[in-house]
């Protein structure tokens, strides 16, 4: 009887400890989409409080959610003032797209050794019958067929690199929808144009070719939205 309730009773423990960290993933995956799509601003003050009462939660998964984002740089603390929804200033783009461009541009180079030269012209096929326009950041890879940056990386099946990559994708939603009532159609040509150079590269396998196509698209990118930011 005891070793049946010391069994009943560790069971018990572990379905409360799996059900705290469940609440302590949807706390952060709520609060962090939140962020990337700009429902809580940058620049905002962080209220724990108001965030506990918006999730019908206690303060303790909201704070260890806000101190994850924080390490993540979707969240800044400022020393004496509290923690701020990060700001989308000059250099924060700055740095983004230079981690952008240290994993895609390595990513391209080599995903010329493993192309599958089918899918690529399907691919291309799709986007010339397709209508311009800016990546949906409310869909998945799977949905969204004019992601071609997901899928080069995702092409090497490596799965700390697409862990890595996954993050700077969130800050990259979060810039898209920051700036995207203004974005000018002529852009959006544009980005199309290159999505076509670079799908060309992949496949001619020219892995020279590719890591220079990726980083001029990304180049220009990181220039427009600069430029955005600076009007």
């Amino acid at each position: 009887m005891d070793s049946f309730l010391k069994n009943e009773n560790l069971y018990k423990a572990l379905d409360e400890k799996v059900g705290f960290r469940n609440k302590k993933a949807m706390v952060y995956e709520s609060i962090k989409q939140k962020i990337i799509e700009v429902a809580l601003p940058p620049g905002l003050p962080i209220n724990e409080s108001a965030l506990a009462r918006m999730l019908n939660v206690s303060k303790t998964p909201v704070r260890e959610a806000v101190q994850q984002l924080e390490r993540e740089n979707l969240v800044e603390n400022i020393s004496g003032r509290g923690s701020y929804v990060t700001p989308v200033s000059f250099e924060y783009i700055h740095d983004i797209f230079e981690m952008r461009e240290v994993l895609e541009c390595g990513a391209a180079k080599r995903a010329v050794l493993v192309v599958d030269g089918e899918e690529i012209q399907s691919r291309m096929a799709m986007m010339e019958q397709s209508e311009p326009s800016l990546p949906d950041t409310s869909q998945s890879e799977g949905e969204n067929a004019e992601d071609i940056h997901t899928y080069i990386v995702r092409m090497l099946r490596n799965k700390g690199l697409m862990m890595a990559y996954s993050r700077v994708l969130d800050h990259i939603a979060r810039i898209r929808n920051f700036f995207a009532d203004r974005i000018i159609a002529n852009r959006f040509d544009k980005i199309r144009a290159e999505h076509m150079e670079i799908y060309k590269a992949l496949l001619a396998r020219d892995p020279d070719r590719a890591e220079r196509v990726v980083q001029e698209h990304l180049r220009n990118a990181a220039s427009y939205i600069k430029n955005v930011v600076r009007l």
